[in-house]
């Protein structure tokens, strides 16, 4: 309340005490005044009463006098009251008469002035129909009590208001509540300080540092020395957010005399930082600086100190970067033209499309909504030639289970009814997948799916504790082999082509690998379990015409390659195949 007693308000507080004093004052009269006695009705009284009549006489003709300006209806009722003591005593009705009208005449003047005060003050306030008398002084004393209970809200009611530091740059203007901020220091004879301490120095640095941060520590010695050098214009501020004793302790053991703060919490809110140390320039009343460090020599010290100029280098923290979310995504840390290089996989995109895209100059591998056993046929292209889109190349050395959520083969295809298909849906968000490379610059496609089998192999250990390896295994394979009527097959050259047409098919300044990849095609289609290898041996170029309108069958086939001494069997071979491991099995059959 200290805050309130104004000297504007000290009279209407004076005032308000004579309004209560005289309100209280009026009540009691009144009270008085009601219980007085009524004369009795005793004709019989003694001469010797008369100076007691005569007294009560005049306090009820001043009560009458009052009573009859305000109260009209009690006016009504004493004169017929009056006129019952008419009836009972004439005597007395006179001798009353008498005494009103002497006291009347003796306080005509002063009756009259305060019957037109009251009666102004009844019409002013229109208070009860006049019933009370003393309205005006108790509405005025109930007014300035409303007053001050009003007046006292924003001392008593209101919340504090709290400050809510924000980030500062270089350049701002320290504001007076980090002026006036507590900081908790060791090695000072001060439990706390303020940075207004320091506002005559020219140059205040605060100095960011932790016990464990090596480019800190070495920092502080050079510090220490330098505010010994230029204590006169610079003062030099560690603060840590440790606790005193790990603070305390390690200037100690280190022989650094420097003041420090330590549990720091709030001044960091206006000097947000990602890394230490962490250095900031206070000239004047501005922030000048905002560095790592390494500007602070003595060189520099000394050109500002006198000049009040000096060229820094200034930190940029990047504090607009969640290191807990990933890069880019969202803005976060930038957009995507500052992207050198990314793998990435994902889950499906929520469209009914997928496919593959990539070229042989590849900066950008793409595939999109496919299966895990899709992608390993393909990252091992040149590892595994012929196994494009086969899976039929790979070796599931795991449960049904695992094997289900890698390869589609068993999954039963959508029909077109709703409730049907909801199981088909659900398997494709759950186990389709997204890959993506991105490269500074084209590579040979070769080199860029060396990158993806690499990514591949540690995605799938991690998502499904899978193993990929290669191993030679023994296993029934398509095999193309020469016969004994083999001849010489070459080209003529030209452009490279595969054409059917004609009912015919015709290869052209083509490997022999296109037609097996034919072949592989319609076995995967058909569902054939074994996969197509090439053991003849061509390396060059050929050219060859089937009489034949499309692959059918492998008997169909080698109808048409009988002429080249060509042909396809059938048998049990050591091929290289890809093979997953299931690591948690294996590792539980050991410790069995």
């Amino acid at each position: 309340m200290k805050n309130f007693y104004k000297p504007g308000l000290r009279m209407s507080l004076t005032r308000l005490y004579l309004y209560l004093i005289k309100f209280l004052a009026d009540i009691l009269i009144f009270i008085f005044s009601i219980r007085a006695p009524k004369d009795n009705n005793n004709t019989n009284s003694s001469k010797g009463n008369s100076k007691t009549r005569s007294s009560s006489a005049i306090k009820k003709s001043k009560i009458s006098i009052i009573s009859g300006i305000l109260f009209s209806k009690k006016s009504d009722k004493r004169k017929k009251e009056q006129q019952q003591d008419e009836q009972d005593s004439y005597g007395q009705y006179l001798s009353n008469k008498i005494y009103e009208h002497q006291l009347s005449l003796a306080n005509r003047n002063q009756g009259i002035k305060l019957a037109n005060e009251i009666k102004s003050k009844r019409e002013l306030l229109k208070f009860s129909k006049g019933k009370f008398p003393f309205a005006h002084d108790m509405l005025l004393g109930l007014v300035m009590l409303l007053i001050l209970f009003f007046l006292s809200l924003p001392i008593y009611s209101q919340p504090k208001q709290t400050y809510t530091p924000q980030a500062l740059k270089i350049g701002d203007t320290i504001p007076q509540q980090l002026w006036d901020l507590p900081i908790k220091v060791v090695n000072s004879q001060s439990a706390e300080i303020t940075l207004k301490y320091f506002r005559n120095k020219k140059l205040l640095i605060l100095d960011f540092w932790a016990t464990w941060c090596g480019p800190c520590i070495k920092s502080l010695y050079k510090l220490d020395s330098l505010q010994h050098i230029y204590s006169k214009d610079v003062q030099i501020l560690p603060v840590s957010n440790e606790n005193a004793e790990k603070v305390k302790t390690f200037l100690n053991a280190k022989g650094i005399s420097l003041l420090s703060g330590y549990d720091d919490s709030d001044l960091s809110k206006y000097f947000p930082y990602r890394s230490l140390p962490h250095q900031v320039w206070i000239m004047g009343d501005r922030i000048f600086a905002i560095t790592d460090g390494i500007n602070t020599t003595g060189e520099n010290l000394t050109e500002l100190t006198s000049t009040g100029k000096v060229q820094l280098r200034n930190k940029i923290d990047y504090v607009n970067v969640d290191l807990q979310k990933p890069m880019l995504i969202g803005g976060n840390g930038g957009t995507t033209e500052r992207l050198l290089y990314r793998s990435l996989f994902m889950k499906r995109i929520q469209a009914d499309i997928g496919g593959i895209s990539f070229d042989r100059g590849a900066n950008n591998v793409l595939m999109y909504n496919v299966t895990l056993a899709m992608m390993l046929t393909r990252s091992f292209l040149y590892d595994l030639p012929l196994a494009l889109r086969k899976e039929n190349r790979i070796v599931f050395e795991c449960s049904d289970s695992l094997k289900n959520t890698i390869t589609a083969r068993n999954l039963k295809r959508s029909s077109g009814d709703y409730q049907d298909d909801v199981a088909y849906h659900n398997w494709m968000d759950s186990n389709l997948y997204c890959y993506n490379l991105i490269l500074p610059r084209k590579i040979p496609q070769r080199d860029a799916l060396e990158i993806m089998k690499s990514d591949l192999r540690n995605f799938m250990l991690l998502e499904k504790s899978i193993e990929v390896k290669i191993e030679n295994r023994v296993t029934r394979a398509y095999v193309l082999q020469k016969t004994e009527t083999y001849k010489d097959i070459t080209t003529v050259g030209g452009r490279p082509s595969f054409e059917v047409t004609d009912g015919k098919i015709i290869l052209k300044n083509q490997y022999m690998r296109a037609l097996l990849s034919s072949v592989s095609n319609v076995l995967d289609k058909k569902g054939d379990p074994y996969p197509v290898t090439d053991e003849t041996g061509i390396k060059h170029k050929i050219d060859l015409l089937l009489e034949i309108k499309r692959i059918e069958s492998i008997d169909q086939l080698n109808g048409a390659l009988k002429r080249y001494g060509l042909e396809i069997v059938l048998r049990e071979i050591p091929l290289e195949m890809i093979v997953l491991k299931d690591k948690t099995q294996e590792l539980m059959h050991q410790e069995k």
